[in-house]
């Protein structure tokens, strides 16, 4: 088990400030640590003792366990859905072109016609506008919404990526009106 490999961190801050690792099951964990850099570094050593652990022997005639057939069936159903999922995606890759080759045939149509919309196929064909933002100058905006107080113009969020990089610097602190909870979730990897 590495630390890089891993779609979620080992090491991770508790509530109180002390920092943890969990075993390579994820189902344990060892602790405290007074800094994430202490933690990793307790990891690695972890790491590299079970490295030097002989491993198991499975006798030839053992049963595949409930859990075994849980995981295996787990794995099965996410490959599934990769599989419908990509399978989906390259089926929509041609309905996608097309529908862009109409909507460009339809518009040079309207405006060859020199007509705001027109009746076909049992449909009404016509013009809409639709709008689309983005934030060309974000200092201007900024201080445009400081000025002016119209701060609806944004909707906020907070990025985890950079909050976790914040933390990390911050002895686990969160910026001012920011607040962060940690919830465990199981995931599976193929070994």
């Amino acid at each position: 088990m590495t630390a890089q490999g891993n779609a979620r961190d080992p090491v991770h801050m508790d509530p109180d400030g002390s920092w943890w690792f969990y075993n390579q099951a994820m189902d344990g964990r060892y602790g405290p640590y007074p800094t994430p850099e202490e933690a990793r570094t307790q990891l690695q050593s972890y790491i590299a003792w079970l490295n030097t652990q002989a491993p198991e022997q499975v006798p030839a005639e053992a049963k595949e366990s409930e859990a075994d057939r849980a995981v295996a069936e787990y794995i099965r159903l996410r490959d599934m859905k990769g599989a419908i999922e990509a399978r989906h995606k390259e089926e929509l890759a041609e309905v996608r072109k097309q529908l862009e080759a109409a909507d460009a045939w339809l518009l040079n149509h309207m405006q060859t016609m020199g007509v705001e919309s027109f009746k076909a196929g049992g449909a009404t064909v016509f013009f809409a506008t639709e709008m689309r933002a983005n934030i060309g100058d974000k200092g201007a905006l900024m201080n445009h919404i400081r000025e002016t107080g119209d701060v609806e113009l944004l909707q906020s969020r907070v990025s985890t990526t950079v909050l976790k990089e914040w933390m990390e610097r911050n002895n686990g602190l969160t910026p001012p009106g920011v607040a962060a909870s940690f919830e465990r979730t199981v995931r599976v990897r193929k070994s």
